[in-house]
């Protein structure tokens, strides 16, 4: 709620040591009129302007001579004879080229008056004047008599229809000359208006559309004008630099709000009729003359002067560099502050007013990105999915009112910036601006850019005039680029367009090294524009990317189609293809697309290789072939991941060229001594236990990947067990806090996001890099001499992935064990590590696979997740044999929804059930499943740290018929069970459906990134006394059933209806099913409910989230 009382005392007053200024009365019992009345009056020769009157010759305006000039306004706009009474007093707009102290004074007279100013900047076109003066109804304006708003306002009056009223503004000497006798007269009697009354109205930039006005109220104004007594030192007497700062814009009107609170005075140009524009060698001539200790300025001129070593001296001696108005380039702002230049980032919003501390006492230049919040907002931080940033709100309180209020911040109205920012990563409370909510481009993918960097990047290139990313649901991104005049480009010469795209290219590689690797650009998504499609600019300077978007849509259709069928990149095929022409050839197109030198046996993942650019490689590659006359129908969509090196790649494209220089049997026999070096690598010098300390009186456990369903699920029901006095959770790095990222995986669970804070928790982030899971060794040893189980859930859910890709897993697994292992304890920690089904891939057998270790490698090939986990089982089972761990390996088969029925919408069940509503059919099966719902597992997990057995599979005891589930799942849906072979040629027809693009197509039906694994099973059911539904290991549980009370039939029922429905609740709720489900009746829950209860302890509760955006190919399998 927006406060209408007094302000409470700020905590940092001004003007305590001055001679010549009071301060004034700040809790708004004086609008800011009456403060220049009380600074006329308390502080009379208190200077507020300083400018050079002649060369050497100092000359002032003081507070006395302000209120004069103001007065004088006032009476030229009485003798117009506009109303000025409430409750609607005019507003007087100010289009105008003048001195600063003219236009200020200009704004306050206006005020003084009893108007309202509308400071209207002259860089907008006359249609967006025009709107701001249609909206406000204003009907006088300023103008002054300089020919470009003498043309300006001509051209906004034609639109407007005349019916606005212009008046030339004084100039200087007639505000500012003595006129005893006129300035002795009275003025008429004006109204004091109230607090919340508008005091002035300011304007939006209009980015992406018309500027908006903004009414800023008397209230507002003296909160400003208190800005400065909420930050660290005090302003008054200093002189501040504000030759630069534009009074049409809120950026001089906030700034020198806050001066007129704090008695600070500002240093400006000598007043003219006609300035000069303020360039940077002037400013910083000011700067020099004044003896000036605080400087107001822009990124542009930092910029400028960060090129002469003499500028930078200068800079250096102030007490603070202040900018504001845009972005500065982080190399220039690196390089002024290892100069030791105190910069200072002044974050302002129209809306808000100035929002960091303004300013510190102590100016540390190396943390100029980040800044603090003054106390006297109410701030908000608003989490974003998948990014480390917060979008800035706020909330009105008794010492801060936004000027807009547009969202509900927890039923309250608050203030939504659309500025995102990110946290300091050691210092707390410190934050930088990371680019516009509104900018940010969702790909189709899940990830999001943030064009503004990358587009200022681009921009600096001389020969480009403007450049616009797109890309909002694709899968990649590409950029409209503006050539510059100076490049004189001429479109229809492809050899001088080639040329030019040649020449900016190391402007584009440049924004590609600062991009995360989703966020890349390449050659072929850029569109020129063309002369007839030029972009259009804001008044503040900036591209209205939403309009040059819209007008090149043709354009960006063409290119994403060209893309999607074509070649990513121009590499020529060898004259001959032999073995070494075909290794030089992949090398070059890895090269070309990575934008990086691999060597041949570099795994392409591990150097910032992604699912964008393996199908890059692989359509160049296709392309290639075809030219070359080689059937390409065999390549599959992940030859590229499961042959992830420049070697691998080349053999296997070398055995199309020439199919008898390829063996299954040698393929076999290569990927066995690859897993086996692995193993080899890895198991090398493992330490023995050498107990030191008496058994633990406690139970510590170190949990892995506590943000995953699993991991997450084991974390609450582990905060609830008495016996345990502590876990470790430890996660890979994100882009948000863990601590965020933590809450929300408990909350979409249907636990307490409390958990997360619980005192037992201890939550860190590990990038594995080194031999102390990249913790801090003070951190590291105090897990290796208290922790006494592991449970090892973390690993790369990728089924696209060949083993070698994991190879950092095995490293990973490799530092855990020697950490159990150098265990002061008597014991080492056990360590259960979830295994996967998968290991089974080439399971024959016609019974269940047993709880043994797997001796014979050709089990396991076929899946490059399934052979990382083998290799990961080996590992520990070699640790046990010569060094005394005590591992547990739990092979997990199919998980189903935990306990509010959450099963994540990115697995293949998830998107056969979404297939229904696609090709309106479900599959019947005569198969069983023994899938195995999620918080069942976690507590069989935690059971089996207790386990006998060194190998356990994580199954449900009771498999139940395939159709015991899709029944109801149908039901629900509204569509019919048909036969497997019906629905998949349903699948097959839709995958044939020409009329969208392959990533509209598997968007809309996951299904379809799938269809290869469903097609082997197009001749009825695979089950056999060792296989389920979908070809997947029956697995044996005898010894899991021994080991975890929760997997005995007397707690476990097997699943059924009110299981499936719970799932369809969940899919719906998280957007992946579309329509409006059919109500279905089931049977009254039994007491050994696999959903319906949680455990003992923690809150459930029915949410809403986020659809998973399903493109990726990691639906192939989702064991865990």
């Amino acid at each position: 709620m927006v406060a209408t009382g007094l302000l409470p005392p700020p905590p940092n007053p001004q003007g305590r040591k001055s001679k010549t200024f009071v301060a004034p009365p700040i809790d708004g019992s004086l609008t800011l009129s009456e403060v220049f009345d009380h600074h006329a009056k308390h502080s009379p020769n208190h200077p507020f302007f300083v400018f050079h009157d002649a060369p050497g010759k100092e000359a002032q305006v003081t507070w006395r001579q302000l209120r004069r000039a103001t007065a004088r306004v006032a009476r030229i706009l009485h003798s117009h004879n506009i109303p000025s009474a409430p409750p609607a007093p005019k507003i007087i707009a100010v289009l105008a080229l003048v001195d600063t102290i003219t236009y200020f004074t200009l704004l306050h007279g206006i005020v003084h008056a009893g108007y309202i100013p509308f400071p209207i900047s002259p860089r907008n076109s006359p249609a967006a004047i025009a709107h701001l003066l249609t909206k406000t109804n204003t009907t006088h304006m300023f103008v002054s008599t300089d020919p470009g708003m003498q043309g300006l306002s001509a051209a906004t009056l034609k639109l407007t229809g005349d019916k606005i009223q212009l008046m030339a503004p004084p100039f200087f000497t007639q505000l500012y000359e003595p006129r005893p006798q006129e300035d002795a007269l009275p003025l008429p009697f004006v109204q004091k208006p109230d607090l919340l009354a508008p005091a002035f109205i300011l304007h939006s930039s209009g980015s992406t559309s018309f500027p908006k006005p903004i009414i800023i109220t008397q209230r507002i104004l003296i909160e400003w004008l208190r800005i400065s007594y909420y930050g660290e030192i005090d302003f008054c007497d200093s002189r501040v630099g504000a030759a630069a700062l534009p009074m049409f814009h809120a950026l001089g009107v906030i700034n020198s709000t806050t001066m007129v609170g704090s008695g600070g005075v500002l240093v400006v140009f000598k007043p003219v009729e006609r300035p000069a524009f303020p360039t940077p060698e002037r400013v910083l001539d000011t700067v020099t003359a004044f003896n000036t200790s605080i400087l107001f300025t822009l990124p542009s001129f930092l910029e400028a002067w960060s090129q002469n070593p003499a500028h930078i001296e200068h800079l250096k001696k102030l007490r603070a560099v202040i900018f504001s108005g845009g972005p500065l380039s982080k190399a220039v702002g690196d390089y002024l502050a290892s100069s030791g230049v105190p910069l200072i980032q002044l974050f302002g919003i129209t809306e808000v007013g100035g929002v960091n501390v303004f300013i510190p006492d102590n100016i540390d230049p190396s943390g100029w990105e980040y800044f603090q919040f003054g106390k006297q907002h109410h701030i908000v931080l608003a989490p974003q999915d998948d990014s480390p940033a917060f979008e800035l709100q706020l909330l009105p309180c008794e010492t801060h009112t936004p000027a807009v209020l547009n969202i509900k911040i927890d039923g309250q109205d608050g203030y939504g910036t659309n500025d995102l920012i990110i946290p300091h990563p050691t210092k707390n409370g410190f934050y930088k601006i990371h680019g516009r909510l509104d900018d940010q481009i969702m790909l189709s993918t899940g990830e999001k850019t943030n064009p503004g960097p990358l587009e200022a990047i681009i921009s600096k290139d001389p020969i480009i005039a403007g450049a616009v990313i797109f890309g909002r649901g694709r899968t990649h991104n590409g950029v409209i680029i503006s050539p510059a005049p100076a490049a004189s480009l001429d479109l229809t010469d492809p050899v001088k367009t080639s040329a030019y795209l040649d020449a900016i290219w190391p402007s584009i590689r440049l924004a590609n090294e600062y991009a995360p690797a989703h966020s890349r650009l390449f050659r072929e998504m850029i569109i020129l524009a063309t002369p007839t499609k030029p972009f259009t600019f804001s008044a503040k300077g900036s591209v209205r990317k939403s309009a040059v978007v819209a007008s090149y849509v043709d354009e960006i259709e063409a290119i994403y189609a060209a893309a999607e069928s074509a070649s990513s990149v121009d590499v020529p095929a060898p004259e001959k293809w032999t073995k070494e022409s075909t290794l030089d050839y992949v090398k070059r197109v890895v090269q070309k697309v990575l934008q990086v030198k691999i060597g041949n046996d570099d795994d392409i993942f591990q150097h910032g290789g992604d699912s964008l650019q393996s199908t890059f490689l692989r359509n160049s590659i296709i392309q290639t072939l075809k030219a070359s006359a080689f059937d390409t129908s065999s390549i599959p969509t992940n030859v590229v991941y499961e042959r992830p090196t420049i070697s691998r790649l080349s053999q296997y494209i070398y055995s199309i060229i020439d199919p008898s220089s390829f063996s299954a049997a040698d393929e076999a026999k290569r990927k066995i001594g690859e897993l086996e070096d692995y193993i080899a690598k890895y198991s090398k010098d493992l330490p023995k236990h050498k107990p030191s300390a008496p058994a633990p009186k406690r139970e510590i456990v170190l949990v892995t990947g506590t943000t995953g369903a699993l991991g997450t699920t084991i974390l609450a029901q582990l905060v609830l067990m008495h016996s345990v006095s502590r876990i470790y959770a430890l996660n890979r790095p994100g882009k948000r806090l863990l601590k965020v990222r933590q809450e929300e995986a408990l909350e979409e669970r249907g636990y307490d996001p409390v958990i997360a804070s619980s005192p037992k928790v201890v939550l860190l982030e590990s990038n594995g890099t080194s031999d102390t899971l990249g913790l801090p060794l003070e951190v590291y040893n105090e897990i290796r001499t208290s922790v006494t189980s592991i449970l090892h859930t973390a690993w790369r859910v990728d089924f696209n992935l060949s083993a070698s890709s994991f190879e950092p897993l095995y490293k990973g697994l490799r530092d855990i064990i020697n950490l159990a292992l150098t265990s002061p304890y008597p014991s080492p920690p056990r360590v259960v590590f979830a295994s996967s089904v998968s290991v089974f891939s080439d399971w024959h057998s016609d019974t269940p696979a047993p709880e043994a270790s797997i001796q014979d490698p050709s089990v396991v090939l076929g899946i490059g997740y399934g052979e990382s986990k083998w290799v990961a089982e080996r590992l520990l089972e070699l640790a046990a044999e010569k060094s005394g761990l005590r591992p547990v390996i739990v092979r997990i088969g199919q998980l189903s929804g935990g306990t509010n029925g959450s099963w994540n919408t990115a697995e293949w069940i998830p998107a056969v059930v979404r297939s229904g509503e696609v090709v309106r059919a479900l599959p019947s099966s005569d198969d069983v499943v023994s899938w195995l719902p999620l918080h069942v597992a976690a507590r069989a997990i935690i059971d089996f740290r207790n386990s006998q057995a060194q190998t356990v599979h994580l199954a449900h005891p009771s498999p139940v018929p395939w159709t015991d589930l899709f029944s109801p799942i149908a039901a629900s849906l509204g569509v019919p069970l048909v036969p497997y072979a019906d629905w998949l040629a349903r699948l097959e027809a839709d995958l044939a459906d020409t009329s969208r693009s392959e990533v509209e197509a598997a968007t809309n039906n996951p299904a379809l990134r799938l269809i290869s694994m469903f097609r082997p099973f197009q001749q009825g059911s695979v089950t056999t006394g060792g296989r389920e539904a979908m070809g997947v290991a029956r697995l044996q549980t005898t010894e899991a059933v021994k080991a975890s009370p929760a997997l005995r039939s007397e707690n476990l029922a097997p699943l059924g209806a009110r299981d499936a429905l719970a799932w369809v609740r969940f899919w719906k709720s998280a957007g992946l099913l579309k329509s409006p489900l059919v109500h279905v009746s089931i049977p009254p829950a039994v007491s050994k409910s696999t959903t319906a209860s949680a455990p003992p302890g923690v809150q459930t509760r029915r949410i809403t989230v986020t659809a998973a955006v399903l493109v990726s190919f990691a639906y192939l399998l989702s064991f865990y």
